[in-house]
């Protein structure tokens, strides 16, 4: 529970800090080209459209793997309390416990893998192509011998959603 707990935290206070940072950034650019009331109330009512479908898509999910694991946790109890076949309720309780010590420690296991995935800008396989007070845009290239790149394509620009409201 404490790691479960420890990882909805850790979530939700990345995404407080990349909301911050959209809002920093929204509020500099709303300071140079004001908005009327109304386009400030149709962003108003964009953002809370947008939190409202997440936190409903994350509720949805969460209820359903609280189902998930009480048919689980309920079974193993069953297989622990006749001594029949298949995960009893140590095993169970083990096994939950791991994943959410796992979910919890992700950013750890991420930086241990850092240097072979990710990004890693300071190579030749990134060329910084434009660059805004606010974004940085970045051409990824092939990491693969003999692979060109191919400038009679349009780019596909990756941009996070919390951005695109403002």
């Amino acid at each position: 529970m404490l790691a479960m707990m420890r990882a909805s935290n850790r979530e939700i206070s990345e995404m407080n800090d990349n909301l911050f940072i959209a809002a920093h950034i929204a509020m500099n650019a709303a300071r140079d080209n004001p908005l009327s009331m109304l386009e400030t109330f149709e962003i108003l009512e964009h953002n809370v459209g947008m939190m409202r479908k997440g936190l409903a898509g994350m509720q949805g999910k969460m209820a359903d793997y609280a189902f998930d694991q009480v048919e689980e946790g309920t079974r193993a109890f069953m297989n622990s309390l006749l001594s029949s076949e298949g995960e009893k309720l140590s095993g169970y309780m083990r096994r939950e416990a791991e994943i959410m010590e796992a979910v919890s420690n992700f950013n750890e296991q991420i930086e241990a893998i850092a240097d072979e995935f990710g990004f890693h800008f300071n190579t030749p396989n990134y060329k910084l192509v434009h660059e805004t007070d606010a974004f940085q845009l970045y051409q990824v290239l092939p990491l693969k011998k003999g692979v060109e790149v191919r400038s009679d394509l349009k780019p596909v620009i990756l941009v996070p959603p919390y951005m695109l409201g403002v």
